[in-house]
């Protein structure tokens, strides 16, 4: 496994069905893996410290993306892309490609200010579910998928 030296140049494509849309990245904020914090043991007889468990299930929380804004991208997002259960594909500086079912949830445009460059905030929910939204589904990284075992 080789460390990330660089953020540069991580990417993300939409695809649904036959429209596949590039965007022009800035920033990408991949999911964060969440066990939902502990779940709360602690008892009247339980002495000095609470105490507490892991839960079972982990949810991968979502991805922040900042694009350079481009009004056609906006309303191509909006039209196409806006609350739709599609594949989102996240390509990591070191060749790396991982997928995951879920929906571009927020549209940010920017604040326009003068001598600045416009940058629009994406915000994509995952489904941890296929498209046809009949099984669970891990995101899938090279040689298989996320699967986080829980509790043990």
């Amino acid at each position: 496994m080789a460390l990330l030296a660089d953020g540069f140049s991580t990417q993300i494509t939409l695809s649904l069905g036959s429209v596949t849309t590039i965007l022009q990245e800035k920033e990408v904020q991949p999911p964060k893996l969440s066990g939902g914090g502990g779940i709360d043991t602690t008892s009247m007889r339980t002495v000095g410290l609470r105490t507490k468990q892991p839960k079972s299930l982990a949810t991968t929380e979502d991805i922040t993306v900042h694009v350079l804004y481009d009004p056609l991208v906006y309303f191509t997002l909006g039209n196409i892309h806006f609350q739709k259960l599609q594949t989102i594909t996240v390509r990591f500086p070191d060749g790396t490609i991982s997928s995951w079912p879920g929906w571009l949830d927020e549209i940010g445009p920017p604040l326009h200010k003068e001598g600045e460059l416009p940058v629009c905030e994406l915000k994509f929910i995952l489904s941890n579910q296929n498209l046809a939204m009949t099984s669970q589904t891990a995101p899938t990284v090279p040689g298989g998928s996320l699967t986080p075992t829980g509790r043990g």
